[in-house]
């Protein structure tokens, strides 16, 4: 299930990095702007200057390249939040391929390996993955797809290949999305082995250590009901009522 805060994951970072003005930061950390930008094969970014003067970057002459976000990934948002994967996934490839090497591969990756997984694509789901693992610069926005790419395991049924990436994974837990997104897909693997009060537990940080509103909050509270539940533990009403309280679920 892919909760409505979920579904808003890409456009958060929308609003997070809604800068206007292109621009790169060559390899002597220099910041070059622009009014425009577009990337190129083999890695290369060329930068509009100034109108109708532009400068080619090859991939060796850059760290990082940024451009505002495409305007298609609206479109994307109404079909995700009508539950149309098949719709959304065509527009978010397209500005993945437009905007990867812009700032933009690991929230357009994280999402399209989301669409994929709802529709049970899991190999499409790891391709998404790697290509947001070969464009992203952030080390936190690698680490997120990291912590997808073991989402994708666990639903793959590849167990002890999600424990080893999680294992192996070295993410900072300053950060809230990070964090929680690490948690639950700790609980995801530990209900997928058997070990449904271990997953409870692991949910329960994310739902009561961190506020409500995270990214990740209502899926926790869901999968600690639906786990209580399971195991028989009439305390599934007390969150069932959080959830409902704060989500209206």
């Amino acid at each position: 299930m892919i909760s409505r805060a979920l579904v808003l994951l890409l456009f958060v970072a929308l609003a997070a990095q809604a800068q206007r003005t292109p621009y790169v930061i060559d390899s002597r950390n220099a910041t070059i702007k622009g009014v425009s930008i577009k990337a190129e094969p083999g890695g290369k970014v060329k930068l509009e200057i100034e109108p109708g003067s532009w400068r080619t970057f090859s991939a060796s002459q850059f760290k990082y390249a940024y451009s505002p976000p495409p305007k298609s990934l609206r479109d994307a948002q109404t079909a995700m939040r009508a539950r149309d994967w098949k719709k959304a996934l065509p527009i978010l490839d397209a500005a993945f391929k437009s905007h990867g090497q812009l700032g933009w591969a690991g929230s357009i990756a994280r999402v399209r390996a989301k669409c994929h997984l709802e529709l049970g694509q899991t190999a499409e789901a790891k391709v998404a993955v790697a290509e947001g693992l070969r464009y992203e610069k952030s080390r936190e926005k690698k680490n997120q797809l990291k912590i997808m790419q073991a989402e994708i395991e666990v639903a793959g049924g590849d167990l002890a290949k999600a424990e080893k990436t999680i294992a192996n994974l070295q993410a900072s837990l300053d950060d809230p999305l990070t964090a929680t997104t690490l948690l639950n897909v700790r609980g995801k693997l530990l209900a997928a082995k058997g070990l449904k009060k271990d997953a409870v537990l692991e949910y329960l940080k994310t739902a009561l250590v961190f506020k409500p509103g995270n990214d990740n909050h209502e899926e926790a509270l869901t999968q600690i009901v639906a786990l209580l539940k399971d195991l028989k533990d009439n305390r599934h009403t007390d969150f069932q009522a959080m959830l409902k309280q704060q989500y209206g679920n």
